[in-house]
């Protein structure tokens, strides 16, 4: 018969040798590799109680690795949680114009049979899911030749490089209806968007929206509030069209928002690590080096460093910017418990990992498409080391001094006295590119 032992999460197993009946009579050791570990059935109990399975089980002690070293580093799919959307302009629909919070165009509280709206909201499956729907705008303006009483004209054009969508009525009175039909009927928008109109609230249940048999598809458009444009052509002759080639007050602008992103990044060592950094910095080093592309490309796109600033906190470049900007600024290792005062929800479980384990797992979720990492960024890791100073009784400073250096995974070997210039107990040099994998589930 076994005794009953309970253990610490991170607790290292030994061994005793006991009497017949189950008392210690020597010194705990600790395990050799290749020592048999054999734990019957109910012989182990956590801290709930719950026992180990109604099955014995033997194990060999293995040798701990030195320097583990990441193997890959994986993306999941991108999973576009909620999609970008935004109202037609005030000033054309007389409509609330409230963007609805979840990402899909519903009727809203603001709205009424007076005030309904349209919405253009980023398709799940197209080009402007999720944070990258956030990029976009519509600008809507007419001709200076608009001519209110002849045949209805609208021009859509869609600019991808640009991200902008660009509506003209050249002539004619157009209705919601006629509107959500023109933008729809254009293949490049229907493939990214969609059109809905506010429904008729005393006509339907439950807040629906759609473009059929709605009182508000047959309202018309106050085209008058927009000014006659200063034109919609190339005027830099470089093959696009932007704002900024609009005179200032002849266009309106709807810029999507609400769009959200999620995503997992799941890193994995050839060997078992007990953390993933040092106590009080954990992570840090690690999250630096798997963003490091990421924030390059911020840098560039204009992102601003906001900590370099403020000298009572330590400043990773754009790091933070970037950990922040992916809901990984605050690393959460277990869902909230009710008991205890962990109720910040923004960060639960958005990073999992398990001592002794070999993978690391975050989940990233983001409104900006600029702080996705990307296929094929370098993951670049230097070899961690605790510092080790120049022994003064000797005269070989170059082979007994070490500099410290953060590392971004603790093994279970000790560092050998024997080769100064290796910490053995820290994770060893490496250098991946990011890649993607099914079997990296995506963060729901």
């Amino acid at each position: 018969m076994c005794a009953q032992r309970d253990f610490a999460s991170s607790e290292s197993l030994g061994f005793q040798t006991t009497d017949a009946n189950g008392v210690a009579t020597g010194t705990k050791a600790d395990l050799a590799p290749g020592d048999r570990v054999t734990i019957a059935a109910g012989a182990i109990v956590d801290t709930s109680p719950n026992k180990n399975k109604n099955l014995q089980r033997s194990f060999t002690a293995i040798k701990a690795q030195a320097s583990p070293r990441i193997t890959s580093v994986l993306m999941s799919n991108l999973n576009h949680s909620k999609q970008a959307v935004a109202a037609v302009p005030h000033s054309l629909t007389d409509g609330a114009g409230t963007a609805p919070d979840d990402g899909d165009a519903t009727t809203t509280e603001d709205s009424s049979i007076d005030a309904p709206d349209i919405w253009i909201a980023a398709k799940a499956d197209g080009a402007a899911a999720g944070a990258v729907g956030n990029l976009w705008s519509v600008v809507f303006d007419k001709t200076s030749s608009y001519d209110a009483e002849k045949d209805l004209d609208i021009d859509v054009r869609v600019n991808s490089r640009d991200r902008t969508v660009f509506v003209r009525f050249i002539n004619g009175k157009a209705t919601f209806g006629d509107l959500a039909a023109e933008l729809e009927a254009n293949s490049a928008f229907a493939a990214m968007f969609e059109v809905k109109v506010d429904t008729d609230p005393d006509t339907i249940t439950g807040g629906n929206v759609g473009k059929c048999g709605s009182a508000a598809t047959k309202k018309e458009l106050d085209i008058a509030t927009l000014e006659r444009g200063g034109g919609m052509a190339d005027a830099n002759n470089d093959g696009t069209i932007t704002p900024t080639e609009f005179e200032v007050d002849t266009w309106s602008i709807s810029a999507l928002a609400g769009g959200e992103t999620k995503v997992a990044i799941q890193v994995t060592f050839n060997a078992y690590i007990e953390a993933t950094g040092l106590s009080g910095s954990e992570n840090i080093a690690l999250l630096e080096d798997i963003l490091a592309a990421t924030a390059e490309r911020a840098g560039e796109a204009g992102v601003v460093d906001a900590q370099a600033s403020d000298a009572a906190s330590p400043d990773h470049g754009l790091t933070d910017e970037v950990r922040a900007g992916l809901n990984l600024a605050v690393l959460d290792n277990s869902p909230d418990n009710p008991s205890t005062a962990d109720t910040d929800e923004s960060a639960d479980n958005n990073y999992v990992f398990s001592d002794p384990g070999t993978t690391v797992r975050y989940e990233a979720t983001t409104s900006s498409a600029i702080m996705l990492p990307a296929l094929r960024d370098l993951v670049t890791t230097a070899a961690g080391a605790s510092e080790v100073t120049d022994d003064p009784n000797t005269t070989e400073v170059e082979t007994d001094a070490r500099a410290a250096v953060a590392p971004v995974a603790l093994g279970y070997a000790d560092d050998a006295t024997t080769t100064i210039k290796v910490d053995e107990s820290m994770n060893t040099r490496s250098q991946v590119r990011i890649g993607r994998s099914s079997s990296v589930k995506a963060p729901q």
